[in-house]
C-alpha cells in the first residue's frame, strides 16, 4: 500500500472528515513527533489509532484552555465574542460594468463592508 493510500485510509478509519487543512495539520504534527521509520512500519489501523489520539489531545487541550470569557478561535487567534458582536456590517450597491463592454449594465454589485473598532483592557 502506498503511503498516500495508507494515510487516506487511516484518516477514514479515524473518522477525520475530508478537510485537507485539518488532515495536513494532524499529519504534520504526527510526522514531527514520530520517526519516519516508525510511521513507515505502521499499518493504516495503527496509524488511525495515533491520528485519533492526536486529534483527541488537540481538542481536549483546546477545550480546557483557561479562558475567562466566552471566546471564539479564528485561525490561531482567540477573539472575545464581544469583539465579534461589535462588528458593524454595512451594505451598499455599486454599478457593475462588465469587462470589455461599452453598454451600461442593468446589474449592480452588492458590497458588504465589515468594520471593527474594539479595544479590550485586561
Amino acid at each position: 500500500m502506498t503511503t498516500a493510500l495508507k494515510y487516506k485510509r487511516a484518516f477514514a478509519l479515524a473518522g477525520i472528515p475530508e478537510m485537507p487543512m485539518t488532515r495536513a495539520h494532524i499529519l504534520r504534527n504526527i510526522e514531527a513527533s514520530t520517526p519516519a521509520a516508525v510511521l513507515a512500519g505502521m499499518s493504516s489501523k495503527h496509524l488511525a489509532a495515533v491520528i485519533c489520539a492526536a486529534n483527541a489531545s488537540y481538542h481536549d487541550g483546546r477545550g480546557s484552555a483557561a479562558v475567562d470569557a466566552d471566546c471564539v478561535w479564528i485561525g490561531d487567534k482567540l477573539l472575545p465574542s464581544a469583539a465579534l458582536r461589535a462588528v458593524e456590517v454595512t451594505e451598499s450597491y455599486e454599478p457593475y460594468q462588465p469587462p470589455n463592454s461599452v453598454a451600461p449594465s442593468r446589474r449592480d454589485w452588492k458590497v458588504t463592508r465589515y468594520s471593527l473598532n474594539y479595544s479590550e483592557r485586561t
